[in-house]
Formats: C-alpha cells, structure tokens, sequence
C-alpha cells in the first residue's frame, strides 16, 4: 500500500485542492462540447440522477446555499439549459427541470456521476479505490465531530 505523504494540515488541505482540481478539469472536459462550468456540470449529474428537483434539494445535494445555487441555475437558465417553475400549491418551491432541446442534446450520452467517477478511477485497484474512500470517510467523520 502506498505510503501516506500528509504530514500537516497543510498537506491535507493542499491534496483535497489538487483533487478538487483535477475533478474540476476532467468535469470541464467531458462537458466541454456542452458548454457548461464544471459548477454547471454538477447540477446536471443532480438532475440526470434524481431528475426535476426542488432547488433546495439541489442545494442540499451539493452541498451548495440556496444563493449559490440560484446563481448558477440563473446563468444556466439564460443559456436555454434548464427552467424553474414554482409550484402552484406552495409558491415558494422552486422545481428546475432541462428545457426539452437541451435534454434532447443530453439524452443519448451517459452523464451520470457514477459513470463519469468509475472512469476518473479506472486504473486504480481494489485496494486503492478501498483506501480512498476509508480516508474520506475518516475526514468526513472529523470533520462531523468537529461540528463542521
């Protein structure tokens, strides 16, 4: 098993930025012909995987405030990717589904995360997909005991 190089926080903090990076990048890429934001790019593997949602679900989803998210679904409502509607009982819910001639541009690829992550993991092993998700999952314990 490969030796662990993180010696401080630092090192831990460092790391999770290369990662979110090269996410990022890989995301920017397979999106690339699509024209949207690795940001972008999030909201359409929460609507591909769950499909029209509220937008505090959305937010929920990723971890995102409403404010950000609202953002992002505001640029992407100008680009003909998504609508809102609100709903008719409760004004205040919000729904974001795809515009039908983005969802017929969409349709036909396989852009669901679980795919796009399984291919980012390819060439890693058993033991380093196992080694991956143990340190996330102890980072993420941490982090909760923290309150955080």
């Amino acid at each position: 098993m490969a030796e662990v190089i993180a010696s401080s926080k630092y090192d831990v903090l460092a790391t999770l930025y290369r990662v979110k990076e090269f996410i990022f990048d890989e995301l920017r890429e397979e999106y690339a012909d699509l024209e949207v934001t690795a940001s972008q790019s999030f909201i359409i593997h929460s609507l591909i995987s769950y499909g029209k949602q509220n937008m505090s679900d959305i937010a929920k989803t990723l971890g995102l405030s409403n404010s950000t998210v609202s953002g992002i679904i505001d640029k992407m409502e100008k680009k003909d990717i998504v609508k809102r509607t609100r709903d008719i009982v409760d004004r205040r819910v919000v729904r974001v589904y795809f515009t039908e001639s983005y969802y017929d541009r969409i349709k036909d690829r396989n852009l669901t995360a679980d795919v796009v992550f399984d291919e980012l993991l390819d060439d890693a092993t058993e033991e380093q997909r196992v080694g991956v998700i143990k340190g996330i999952k102890i980072l993420s314990d941490i982090l909760k005991s923290k309150g955080k």
